[in-house]
């Protein structure tokens, strides 16, 4: 990874890290488009 950017392994890491997340969790990551769509809540703001 030779590259003029410093931080870029830090950034390799944390997408990575993203990643695993999002594949263990997808069950519960809500979809807004799709409650949009419905007309249902999508903020409690």
């Amino acid at each position: 990874m030779a590259s003029g950017y410093p931080g870029l392994a830090r950034l390799v890491k944390a997408t990575a890290g993203l990643v695993t997340y999002i594949g263990n969790n997808s069950a519960a990551i809500a979809d807004y488009a799709e409650r949009w769509d419905h007309s249902e809540i999508i903020s409690t703001a």
